[in-house]
């Protein structure tokens, strides 16, 4: 079943640089309507990002003493992960641009330091707060049918680490410094992944885990990594590098993790997610049906 499905639905295993999509047709005919992950070079009817706005060097200027809520973990870099039965979510810290960026390491791995990893994700609209101006270009509505639910920038350190998930989004990233390196896989993967329902914690200021409340939290607590190996499940798994001037769509529903090399400046476009019949065909697969 596995390889009948790769055949006809998913895209070559590694992905190929695409040239970008001119028209809204084009990019939703080839890639949305079929649910199709696709990595682009920059242009097109993607966001042209100035070069204010590209690297931390260029946004200091503009952005230094601007309050920004950070997320702060141990020195693993995991946001939103499990350990022990707890679903733990990082510490958020208000602090100004400049402060922020003076915690970044550009070349330490997580076996390296056990300071505090930094980084600056969120899921609000954060970049509806800042003073950058980056509008959804009038092609990119047209080739999802509607505005975008958020736009967000992504701003940390080859540290930074996250975990396996899934959203409700279509997905439209942008990196404009250094690399992001995604590992993701098809929504009829989800079989293979083992959830665990957890106590719902966070850390405190001094790093220690907390309890939030009684609400217990459902998480993913295998990876798309440790799947890699498996002979038979390997094909269906991609691992990109998103480097600087490209762009990725990542499809609604479609399983994802991710991790920087060095420090890295990103945005991303999110675009309510459709759920039509092909969403309902992989959730049939999923119950062997």
């Amino acid at each position: 079943m596995l390889s009948n499905l790769q055949s006809l639905h998913l895209p070559p295993n590694p992905l190929r640089l695409h040239d970008p999509p001119t028209t809204p047709f084009e990019f939703h005919r080839n890639f949305i309507s079929q649910s199709k992950p696709a990595l682009f070079k920059s242009g097109g009817i993607f966001p042209s990002i100035s070069p204010e706005y590209r690297t931390l060097t260029s946004l200091t200027p503009l952005i230094s003493s601007t309050p920004l809520s950070i997320n702060i973990t141990p020195s693993h870099g995991k946001g939103d992960y499990i350990d022990s039965g707890r679903f733990i979510k990082p510490y958020e810290s208000t602090m100004s641009f400049s402060e922020f960026t003076k915690s970044l390491f550009p070349n330490l791995k997580n076996t390296q330091t056990d300071k505090p990893v930094y980084y600056l994700s969120s899921q609000n609209s954060n970049l509806s707060h800042l003073p950058i101006n980056l509008p959804t270009p009038l092609q990119l509505n047209e080739a999802f049918s509607k505005q975008p639910e958020a736009v967000n920038i992504w701003i940390g350190d080859g540290r930074a680490y996250t975990t396996c998930h899934r959203d409700v989004f279509e997905n439209v990233y942008v990196v404009c410094e250094g690399v992001k390196r995604f590992r993701i896989a098809p929504p009829y993967l989800k079989k293979y992944l083992e959830v665990e329902t957890c106590t719902n914690c966070s850390f405190n200021s001094n790093l220690e885990i907390i309890l939030d409340d009684e609400t217990p939290v459902k998480w993913i607590s295998n990876d798309l990594k440790s799947l890699q190996s498996n002979p038979t499940l390997s094909p269906f798994i991609y691992e990109i590098d998103v480097r600087e001037g490209e762009v990725l769509y990542l499809p609604f529903g479609w399983f994802h993790e991710v991790e920087s090399v060095g420090i890295n400046v990103s945005y991303n476009w999110w675009f309510d997610g459709e759920y039509d019949l092909k969403w309902t065909l992989m959730e049939l697969i999923d119950l062997g049906i």
